[in-house]
């Protein structure tokens, strides 16, 4: 059972290789990420132009995004623009659900993206959710 849990929906080589398009199509109305390697590089004051606006374009296609970060909020991000939960304290279920009421989704209708096995997938799989494992941020695609 804990293995099902560690496997994502799929994979993407990063936020870019992801067909979004489906994922509105199997239902997917909200869309949390991970900051740190998955957004942008791990420490990582400010969001890359590319994360920006593919975040954009999304917002346009009319998915509700968030940004559920383990980063404790004494290191902020600036230019973010959309709503972020700090110190999420992944796996754990608190801090999903609370982005989940606050984007008035539910777990069947979201998806979690992120870099981290053991944190973005496990707690996305963990409360229901569709997964989708990146292996590396934007900028650093070939």
């Amino acid at each position: 059972m804990m293995i099902l849990r560690l496997r994502p929906s799929e994979t993407a080589n990063s936020i870019l290789g992801i067909d979004y398009a489906r994922l509105r199509t199997l239902g997917q109305q909200a869309l949390l990420f991970d900051f740190d390697g998955t957004l942008a590089r791990k420490g990582a004051s400010c969001m890359p132009a590319v994360s920006l606006s593919l975040l954009a374009e999304l917002a346009e296609m009319g998915f509700r995004i968030a940004i559920l970060t383990n980063r404790r909020s004494t290191r902020t991000i600036a230019n973010i623009t959309v709503p972020i939960m700090y110190h999420a304290r992944k796996p754990r279920r608190a801090g999903y659900l609370a982005l989940l009421r606050e984007l008035a989704s539910d777990p069947a209708h979201c998806t979690m993206i992120g870099d981290r096995t053991l944190t973005d997938v496990l707690g996305g799989n963990r409360i229901g959710m569709y997964t989708i494992r990146v292996r590396q941020h934007p900028c650093e695609c070939p």
